[in-house]
């Protein structure tokens, strides 16, 4: 008696995850950076008025998820509150969120010690011109009448992009004296196609 065995051919394909990509528009070395908020003495609920907005572009204009915010910062003094937000390219809300300063920036000395750090998103879909803006109720570090808190973000002026605003409310402007077209500011998206 002759016995074969049968022999199936089986494909297991495992599907992997997406790779992750960084919108960027900086080198990833700071020049510097700027402290930028209300300036009251006091620490808010919800990160107060005046702070950052970097206009981005999905990949292809197409729709990205994105997961995270990464920037380049370093933490001053006493710990407060920044909000987070994700405006549509109409500057429309999709998404806000109040953390402390220490869930994404570390307290340093100097920027030779500035980290990059991250802000985790509930995958939100954009296409095309989106918006990452935080308000980090910073005070002036050099008042010495007021307790010292904040958050210095990095910027690179290594090239023109001409994406980089201040905010008060939801009004872009520019409120510094460093040039708007060159000053970068080191906020990335983090996400997915």
């Amino acid at each position: 008696m002759i016995m074969q065995a049968a022999v199936e051919s089986i494909d297991l394909h495992i599907p992997q995850p997406p790779s992750e990509i960084e919108i960027s528009y900086d080198d990833g070395s700071a020049e510097g950076g700027w402290s930028w908020g209300s300036g009251d003495e006091i620490c808010s609920e919800d990160g107060g008025n005046r702070g950052y907005a970097i206009r981005m572009t999905t990949p292809d204009s197409e729709p990205f998820t994105v997961t995270a915010i990464k920037l380049f910062s370093r933490r001053y003094e006493e710990d407060c509150t920044t909000r987070f937000e994700i405006w549509d390219h109409d500057r429309n809300t999709l998404y806000s969120d109040v953390v402390s300063h220490s869930e994404y920036s570390t307290a340093v000395d100097s920027w030779d010690s500035a980290t990059w750090g991250y802000k985790g998103v509930p995958n939100i879909v954009v296409s095309g011109d989106f918006y990452i803006a935080m308000y980090t109720d910073s005070t002036d570090p050099d008042d010495e009448v007021y307790p010292d808190t904040g958050v210095y973000v990095g910027y690179d002026t290594s090239f023109s992009s001409d994406r980089s605003y201040t905010v008060q409310g939801k009004t872009l402007t520019w409120d510094l004296s460093t040039l708007q077209e060159t000053t970068n500011w080191m906020i990335r998206a983090v996400g997915t196609e």
